[in-house]
C-alpha cells in the first residue's frame, strides 16, 4: 500500500495558516475601519448640533421666538403630543435661517437618518435637536441639544429620524411642455424654382479728408544785448562811463587816473589827477614815467 500521500506537509500547513491570519486581519481591519468612519460621522454630528443651537438662539435673541416649521424644516410636521410638534431637517432642503447660519446642516448619512427638530407648536417658545450617535459601546444612542428652557427628555424612537415617518410637502408637478410639431416638408414637386440671388453692387469707399497743412511759426530773433566793460554804463544804447571815470585813448574803456577837462589835454581829452601826467597815447603816467593805462 502506498502511504506516500496519507498526510499534509509541514509547507501545506503553514500555507493554510497564513491564509487563515490574512483573511482574519482583512475582517478586522474591516470593522476597524467602519467603527472609525461611524465615529467621524458621530463627531460630525455633534459639531452641526452645536451650530445650529448657536443660531436658534441668536435668532431667539432677534424675534422672541425659535423658528417654525417652514424657517427650518424640509417635512410637514407631525403632533407627537398636546401642542408638541417635530419635523426634519436637511441643508438646502429645509428653510433658511440667514443671517444667523449661512446653511442648515445635514446629517452625514442622509437620507438613511436626518435630524429632528422638536418645539411647541402655537408660539415656538423651546426646542430640542436630536441626533442618533451611531458609534457608541452600546448601540445607536440618541443625542440632544436643546433650548434652556426646555423639559428634560430621554431621547426619540429610531422611526422618528426617518422621514418615513412624516408627511412630506408635496411639490407641485410642472405641466409638461407641449413639443412643437414641425410644418409638413415640401415634396420634390413643391420646390419653388431656383431664384439667382442678385448681385452685390460694391459701395464706394470714402476718401478720407486730406490733412491741411499748419504753418510752422517763424521765430523772431532777439536783440543781442549790450554789455558794457568795467566802469561803463549803458545810455540810449550806447556805453558811457561812469561817474569819476574818464575814456582811454589807447583802449576803449575807462581809467580812474583820468578826469575831465574843459581844456583838450591829450588825445583823451581829459586832464590827469596828480601826481600822474599825460602819456602820448593818451594815458596817465606815474612820477617815473611809466604809462599807466
Amino acid at each position: 500500500m502506498d502511504d506516500k500521500h496519507a498526510g499534509f506537509t509541514l509547507v501545506e500547513i503553514l500555507i493554510v495558516i497564513g491564509i487563515i491570519a490574512l483573511l482574519s486581519g482583512a475582517v478586522v481591519s474591516n470593522i476597524n475601519f467602519t467603527q472609525q468612519i461611524m465615529k467621524s460621522y458621530d463627531a460630525q454630528r455633534k459639531g452641526d448640533l452645536a451650530t445650529l443651537q448657536k443660531a436658534l438662539e441668536d435668532y431667539y435673541n432677534d424675534a422672541n421666538r425659535y423658528p417654525t416649521r417652514a424657517q427650518i424644516c424640509y417635512t410637514d410636521e407631525i403632533e407627537v403630543g398636546t401642542g408638541i410638534c417635530q419635523c426634519l431637517v436637511c441643508g438646502q432642503k429645509s428653510g433658511s435661517l440667514s443671517p444667523y447660519i449661512p446653511k442648515l446642516p445635514c446629517d452625514p448619512q442622509h437620507p438613511k437618518t436626518d435630524y429632528v427638530y422638536k418645539y411647541q407648536c402655537a408660539n415656538n417658545n423651546w426646542y430640542k435637536v436630536y441626533t442618533q450617535l451611531k458609534s457608541t459601546p452600546g448601540g445607536t444612542q440618541n443625542y440632544i441639544t436643546a433650548s434652556p428652557n426646555a423639559d428634560s427628555d430621554t431621547g426619540l424612537d429610531a422611526g422618528y429620524f426617518t422621514a418615513g415617518s412624516y408627511p412630506q410637502t408635496a411639490t407641485p408637478t410642472p405641466a409638461p411642455t407641449a413639443t412643437p410639431v414641425p410644418a409638413d416638408m415640401p415634396t420634390p414637386t413643391d420646390v419653388p424654382p431656383h431664384t439667382p440671388a442678385p448681385t452685390a453692387i460694391p459701395t464706394s469707399t470714402p476718401i478720407p479728408p486730406t490733412p491741411t497743412h499748419t504753418p510752422t511759426p517763424t521765430l523772431i530773433p532777439t536783440a543781442t544785448p549790450i554789455v558794457c566793460a568795467a566802469h561803463m554804463h549803458l545810455s540810449a544804447g550806447v556805453c558811457v562811463c561812469d561817474t569819476s571815470y574818464g575814456d582811454c585813448y589807447a583802449d576803449p574803456g575807462c581809467e580812474t587816473y583820468l578826469r575831465t577837462s574843459t581844456s583838450n589835454c591829450g588825445y583823451c581829452g581829459h586832464t590827469c589827477y596828480s601826481p600822474y601826467s599825460l602819456c602820448i597815447d593818451g594815458g596817465c603816467c606815474n612820477s617815473s614815467g611809466s604809462c599807466l593805462n
